[in-house]
């Protein structure tokens, strides 16, 4: 591993990894629901009619990741970063706020 650590990947085994790495929980929160859905749906026999609806599977975790997910995740992010200028006070620090 440490030898792996310090290799350059090429650009686009980067991109490819980052896209998998995005789509791994959408995959993995909706591959057993969808196939399933598929399945019953349209009886997939052979190996065309399975990979057909593994390609679907794969292209809805895409469109969840990238539609829903991260414009959410990047909301969320900005609702719970305190804005510019705003002093967080440390966690277990001495100030004392006075009420009025």
């Amino acid at each position: 591993m440490a030898l792996a650590a310090g290799a350059e990947v090429p650009r686009g085994v980067r991109r490819v990894a980052a896209w998998m790495g995005a789509i791994s929980y959408p995959l993995y929160a909706t591959h057993h629901p969808l196939l399933l859905m598929i399945v019953s749906r349209f009886r997939p026999a052979g190996v065309a009619e399975l990979s057909a609806a593994v390609v679907a599977v794969i292209v809805a975790a895409t469109i969840i990741e990238y539609a829903y997910d991260a414009p959410i995740r990047k909301r969320l992010i900005a609702w719970a970063t305190p804005a510019a200028g705003v002093v967080v006070p440390a966690a277990g620090s001495e100030s004392k706020i006075a009420i009025c």
